[in-house]
């Protein structure tokens, strides 16, 4: 029935999440082979959030491309948890995110960051 019990509710977990710039730089400076030149923190908003705003796409193209967007980075795990409630569980996403947009707007992150090598 697509329904997911609590135990696979309770594997739910994921490892994505915005890490932040002492994150970044503290296995690169502690590996010790490598500086950091420069860093940089680039924050975008979602393109498909700003492609509904302008009307460019529809409410319904918005859920496929933020329930696709999502499942490329979070699907090993979550697919691992849920099992064959996991086919389901992102049809429901998309169906969410139908109805809810603002529920579902995210932003794309970037570290931009130049190593230099020590010698």
């Amino acid at each position: 029935d697509g329904a997911i019990d609590s135990e696979q509710a309770e594997r739910l977990a994921t490892r994505e999440y915005f890490r932040t710039e002492a994150e970044l730089r503290g296995p690169i400076e502690a590996e010790g082979s490598w500086s950091v030149a420069s860093y940089e923190l680039e924050r975008r908003p979602c393109p498909f959030w700003t492609q509904l705003q302008s009307g460019a796409i529809a409410q319904e193209e918005f859920a496929a491309q933020v329930s696709k967007a999502f499942r490329g980075f979070l699907s090993t795990e979550f697919n691992a948890a849920l099992g064959a409630a996991a086919s389901a569980f992102w049809t429901e996403v998309e169906r969410r995110a139908v109805q809810q947009p603002d529920d579902w707007v995210m932003s794309v992150v970037m570290h931009q960051v130049v190593l230099v090598r020590k010698v």
